[in-house]
């Protein structure tokens, strides 16, 4: 009787490690799946600018249904014109964004989707990010990735 109810017991107990470790193992791979297209982002500047942060959050950002957001935004430092960043983006990234951080404004063009730049806008601002004293620009380049829901409560 003993044994029938320690055997219930481990698996049961089993049973509910199932449930508690699988919403863990999706979230850590949701987070790695993040890191991947910061780092696809990352590799996207000239070599004369600098990485000097990174943002990124995984949720529910637009629209309604069972998807998952990953938002991603770097913000690079450098001695470029804009002139140059711009021209660098154009000829090897047509299709990136580039957000100058000024001392009022950024310039985004709101283009892709207006709920993901509200969203890029909104968290920049949240930072305050301004151009150094140096002569330094500062800039943001971001990605945005939309994928089915996998069980990560981030989606919800």
């Amino acid at each position: 009787m003993n044994a029938k109810k320690n055997i219930i017991t481990v698996i049961f107990v089993i049973i509910l490690l199932c449930f508690i470790m699988k919403p863990i193992f999706i979230i850590i791979g949701n987070n790695r799946l993040s890191d991947y297209f910061s780092l696809i982002l990352k590799t996207q500047r000239p070599v004369q600018a600098r990485a000097c942060d990174k943002i990124s959050m995984i949720g529910h950002f637009v629209g309604n249904g069972n998807h998952l957001d990953f938002i991603n935004i770097f913000i690079f430092r450098t001695n470029l014109t804009k002139k140059e960043i711009l021209d660098f983006y154009s000829k090897n990234y047509p299709e990136t964004d580039v957000i100058f951080l000024s001392d009022n404004e950024y310039n985004i063009k709101y283009t892709f989707h207006e709920d993901v730049e509200l969203e890029v806008e909104k968290l920049l601002h949240e930072k305050k990010y301004r151009n150094s004293k140096d002569g330094m620009i500062l800039y943001a380049i971001y990605s945005f990735h939309s994928l089915p829901d996998n069980g990560d409560i981030r989606g919800w």
